[in-house]
């Protein structure tokens, strides 16, 4: 069972997790975690896959179904941060 798999059925998803974000950068983990909280803001389902320990690279992942939605939200969130 590979990672999304073992992530869908934990959390009850009935479909595919696509990832709608990921970095391998040093403020990956932090990065991961505010785009999970302006998805969950919005009502978006999403989960962070990445490990603290040995960080290498983060992802957020959201149900396929609201995958065009949670990129435009991340857009929506960049361009607001931008603009401050």
């Amino acid at each position: 069972m590979d990672t999304s798999e073992f992530a869908t059925a934990e959390l009850g998803f009935d479909e595919k997790l696509r990832t709608v974000f990921q970095s391998s950068n040093h403020d990956a983990e932090y990065e991961s975690q505010m785009i999970h909280g302006v998805l969950q803001s919005a009502g978006i389902d999403s989960l962070i896959v990445g490990d603290p320990v040995l960080p290498t690279e983060f992802q957020v992942r959201v149900p396929d179904h609201q995958f065009e939605i949670a990129q435009s939200i991340i857009e929506s969130a960049k361009l607001s941060a931008e603009d401050e």
